[in-house]
């Protein structure tokens, strides 16, 4: 359940909807997702071109005020860490969670991230 929120914040967020009061903690989430879809790429659980359709949704994001934190979320991604909304889990035990593989969980990631693509403006 608290992958799948917070892959819902992620698709929220591609859509422009999580412009509150804390924009940093969504483009960490997306770059998170960024370095889990990396880790999962490198396992083969994904191909180069998920990688690449997250990193259009975050371009599409302003500059984060702490680049830092953003950092931090990326790289704990590409360790398979899920760090997110003060989630910070190992993704096989995120996967375990959810009753799936970590192959399932990569692929629940990356329909997350094409669905968040989908919804970018045309440019």
């Amino acid at each position: 359940m608290r992958i799948l929120a917070m892959t819902l914040v992620l698709a929220s967020a591609a859509a422009g909807v999580a412009q509150d009061t804390a924009p940093d903690i969504a483009i960490a989430a997306a770059k998170n997702q960024q370095g889990i879809l990396e880790y999962c790429a490198a396992q083969g659980h994904v191909g180069v071109q998920t990688v690449q359709t997250q990193a259009k949704v975050i371009a599409a994001f302003p500059p984060p005020q702490d680049a830092g934190m953003v950092e931090d979320a990326y790289r704990k991604g590409q360790a398979g860490t899920v760090s997110a909304m003060q989630i910070e889990e190992p993704l096989q035990d995120a996967a375990a969670g959810q009753g799936m593989t970590v192959a399932a969980m990569c692929g629940r990631l990356a329909a997350a991230a094409e669905q968040a693509a989908a919804q970018l403006p045309r440019q």
